[in-house]
């Protein structure tokens, strides 16, 4: 079966499969869109060919605007972490963030997010998704000595889960 591919250097990449489907992916994750039409295979590899360019385009442009851990913390996490206000362990720390590192980076993760003492939900920042503040936890753990990845889908499935729980558990 011959294809066109098509790779973004955010990783992101297209392929076009000529039985009338796009297979789309970024790492690990892919979506498949399969074209059910009685066209021509030319008309279909028309539509296909915009088609794929768009879902690249969103794509790139929803990958461009998910920050870093880094970016993250330093927008909303340093301005208690940095210092050390309002009890929250300093960044750096490791004896501070020894005792939450053991927790386990999804309780740490899902529980911070909820917000934990002093801690305002979210680092009080309604807009932040779990994924970007999993990414910040994992920026400042590791900064404490940890050795901590990146959240992937099932650890955030897992996160997700956490916070449902606590959530249901204040009901």
């Amino acid at each position: 079966m011959g294809c066109a591919h098509a790779q973004t250097n955010a990783g992101l990449r297209a392929t076009l499969l000529n039985k009338g489907a796009i297979l789309l992916g970024c790492g690990k994750s892919y979506a498949c869109i399969v074209f059910r039409t009685k066209s021509s295979p030319q008309t279909r590899g028309m539509t296909m060919n915009k088609t794929i360019s768009i879902l690249l385009l969103t794509l790139i442009a929803t990958s461009a605007l998910a920050a870093t851990g880094e970016e993250t913390y330093n927008t909303t996490c340093a301005n208690c972490h940095a210092k050390g206000l309002a009890g929250a362990p300093q960044t750096g720390d490791k004896k501070a963030w020894g005792k939450l590192i053991k927790e386990g980076q999804v309780e740490l993760t899902a529980d911070g997010y909820g917000g934990v003492r002093a801690m305002p939900a979210k680092g009080g920042r309604a807009e932040l998704t779990v994924a970007e503040f999993a990414g910040a936890v994992v920026f400042m753990a590791n900064k404490a000595g940890a050795n901590w990845q990146e959240a992937d889908d099932t650890m955030l499935k897992k996160i997700n889960a956490r916070i449902e729980k606590r959530a249901q558990a204040k009901k």
